[in-house]
């Protein structure tokens, strides 16, 4: 064994079973190809030999300068074009992480016109937003044999005729939201090197058939807009534009807890206030006006008057300020965006020289927003004395002078504009609901204010609201089905807030016991409204209950409505001191026999709202800890209830609208430019 160590390295002197075990290698002294710890054990005991190390090279050495010089000989004797196919794969790494557009020449090697397309390196072509076999489209070679027109948008190929089908759907859809215009012969390239992000934005909210398709165009939208404005500090009308676009058709992209509505218009609003659009040209400065110059019809004045900025720009500031008051009004957040005297002076401009159809609708919506305000102001408690005593003849006329008010804001002409009369009534639903009966108002500062009297005063402005609510929501039902894709924001929250008025109207104000939901009930059939609303939206959308069409908010209407419906049958076999609050026990142990039994969280989701199931950051709302009163606010199991959609409920589902108005129900005709066809 002597002879063994002295033969074996320093760094090698244990065995491999001793080194492995972290122990002391002592040789045997009987033997001499064993240590004491294998022989104990009866291992096998192995000495390895050593590894050669490799030899560290010399910068200065004369072999590896010869292979640099072999290597330089090399890349200068490869043919231009290998060298042009490098630059073009470059390139196109560096237009994707930019955001911008790339057209592509040549049309060997493709198959598949009208749909989107990619190549892998392999060299196979397929759809690009097909979710079956698709390779890495982050990894495009060989774009020079995409077809002659292709477009690369983000992650996506589409088409020539794929996006001018959509582009001439947007130009529809802008009757619902006329605040981002494009000419109707207004060609793809022109588009694109002028309004890329805009474009972007516009095949994005008119992609809702290809879920799929959307849900790439979006996160691309998402992440070059976050990169641009953010990192960058970019500013421009594009960009105001784009986002005044993605804002207006938000609820396709709406989840439930991760939504960001709130915060991308503040930044909507920053770029506006930055390119000092909320002022006069005459005060804007120097480098204001330099800012957005890189694209045209940016900041420029208008040709015929030196008052205003370009009608591109007009139009984005009034939709800031429309998008801002909407969003106050259904979620009770601060609005920042204030109307001005120059405000009304820009929209009133465009409606008086409409460029477009729909410039006309400009200055009505933005003059009913406003009203809506200054209504909603002037019947809150701190404004208006509730306990002052007045007749309801007087209270009377003043809701008549205030109906008055709101009707001459709208042209005779625009009389049948859907869109129009859906924001005139929602406007009066929101300033006679006093803080009472939206469900996102903070509590109450006070305990002598959570309880009120039924005057005479706010009885009447309750009434208002109520007619109002309901006049909006048979607006919307005589609305047809194929325009449900097209409608913006500005129409889904003025029902889904009507919804609201109009519920907690029917079960009972928590702030007003004296209210008398029998009254409520009998002149608003909601139960009628949600019967027809559930079968409509089912139709529209292609989802029902247990099988939503998609997570966003759109495709998860039918489910959210078809489970207002469900409480609201409940609730109102209950007394009103139960069903005019959540806090009651009114949602299980109040419609069973006795207590339902606890249900784990990780068993299954009993949130209230159905749309909470697709979320997994959502908080269980409707479960508590033991102890903690869960079980009797939480919202049975849906297996539990009887489905109510029955198709002969329908059969004659537009009789009770026999009496109200026959509205337009297509409020613009783009291809003959007649703004109210007869």
């Amino acid at each position: 064994m002597n002879n063994v160590v002295g033969r074996i390295k320093k760094a090698e002197r244990a065995c491999k079973p001793c080194r492995d075990l972290k122990v002391r290698c002592l040789p045997c002294v009987e033997r001499d190809d064993i240590c004491q710890k294998c022989k104990r054990s009866g291992a096998r005991c192995v000495f390895e030999e050593g590894k050669p190390r490799k030899k560290r090279g010399i910068p200065g050495d004369l072999e590896n300068v010869t292979g640099r010089q072999a290597k330089v000989a090399g890349l200068r004797a490869q043919p231009e074009s290998s060298l042009l196919e490098t630059k073009n794969d470059a390139n196109l790494q560096r237009s994707r992480t930019s955001g911008s557009w790339i057209s592509f020449g040549g049309a060997n090697g493709c198959t598949g016109s009208g749909t989107g397309l990619y190549e892998d390196p392999s060299g196979r072509v397929g759809c690009a937003y097909s979710t079956a076999n698709t390779p890495n489209i982050h990894d495009v070679r060989n774009t020079q044999h995409m077809p002659a027109g292709e477009r690369l948008f983000g992650n996506v190929v589409l088409a020539p005729d794929k996006v001018a089908s959509y582009l001439s759907k947007y130009q529809k859809m802008c009757a619902y939201s006329p605040f981002v215009l494009t000419p109707e012969k207004v060609s793809i390239e022109e588009l694109a090197a002028n309004q890329p992000f805009t474009l972007h934005a516009i095949l994005m909210v008119s992609s809702d058939e290809n879920k799929d398709l959307q849900r790439m165009l979006e996160k691309s939208f998402r992440d070059q807009i976050l990169r641009t404005v953010m990192i960058d500090g970019e500013r421009s009308i594009d960009l105001l534009m784009a986002l005044i676009v993605y804002l207006g058709w938000y609820h396709f992209f709406y989840i439930p807890i991760k939504q960001q509505f709130y915060q991308t218009l503040q930044i909507a609003i920053s770029i506006c206030v930055d390119l000092k659009l909320d002022r006069p040209p005459e005060t804007a400065t120097l480098s204001a006006l330099e800012r957005g110059q890189s694209l045209e019809d940016q900041l420029l004045l208008d040709a015929t008057s030196d008052q205003f900025y370009s009608r591109s720009a007009r139009r984005a500031y009034v939709g800031c300020y429309c998008l801002a008051t909407i969003t106050s009004w259904i979620w009770c957040k601060p609005s920042n965006f204030h109307c001005t005297d120059y405000l009304l002076r820009c929209a009133r401009s465009l409606s008086d020289e409409p460029e477009y159809v729909t410039d006309t609708m400009i200055a009505p919506l933005l003059e009913t927003h406003v009203l809506g305000n200054d209504q909603h102001r002037a019947y809150l408690p701190t404004k208006f004395d509730y306990s002052s005593p007045i007749t309801p003849g007087q209270m009377e006329a003043n809701l008549k002078k205030s109906q008055e008010t709101l009707d001459k804001i709208q042209p005779k002409e625009q009389s049948e504009c859907v869109s129009l009369n859906l924001a005139r009534l929602y406007a009066a639903s929101y300033g006679h609901e006093m803080n009472l009966l939206n469900p996102c108002n903070p509590p109450p500062s006070s305990d002598s204010e959570e309880k009120i009297f039924l005057t005479t005063s706010r009885r009447e402005c309750l009434m208002f609201c109520l007619h109002s609510a309901s006049k909006a929501f048979e607006t919307f039902l005589s609305l047809p089905l194929e325009e449900y894709p097209k409608l913006s924001i500005l129409q889904w929250w003025a029902l889904i807030c009507n919804t609201a008025y109009l519920y907690r109207l029917c079960l009972g104000i928590p702030r007003l016991p004296e209210w008398d939901t029998r009254v409520a009930r009998d002149d608003a059939k909601l139960d009628i409204y949600l019967d027809l609303l559930c079968y409509r939206l089912e139709r529209a959308t292609g989802s029902t209950l247990e099988e939503p069409k998609g997570h966003d908010l759109y495709s998860l209407l039918c489910p959210i409505f078809i489970n207002v419906k469900r409480s609201y049958e409940r609730l109102k076999t209950l007394p009103k001191s139960l069903s005019s609050s959540d806090r009651q026990p009114v949602h299980a142990n109040a419609f069973s026999g006795g207590p339902e039994k606890t249900v784990r969280k990780s068993a299954t989701h009993q949130s209230r709202c159905p749309a909470f199931r697709y979320v997994s950051r959502a908080a269980d709302v409707g479960l508590s800890p033991a102890g903690d009163d869960g079980d009797s606010n939480r919202l049975p199991g849906m297996s539990d209830i009887d489905m109510f959609l029955n198709s002969g409920l329908f059969e004659c589902d537009t009789t009770w609208l026999a009496g109200t108005p026959q509205w337009n129900l297509s409020p613009f005709s783009l291809d003959n430019e007649r703004l109210y066809p007869a």
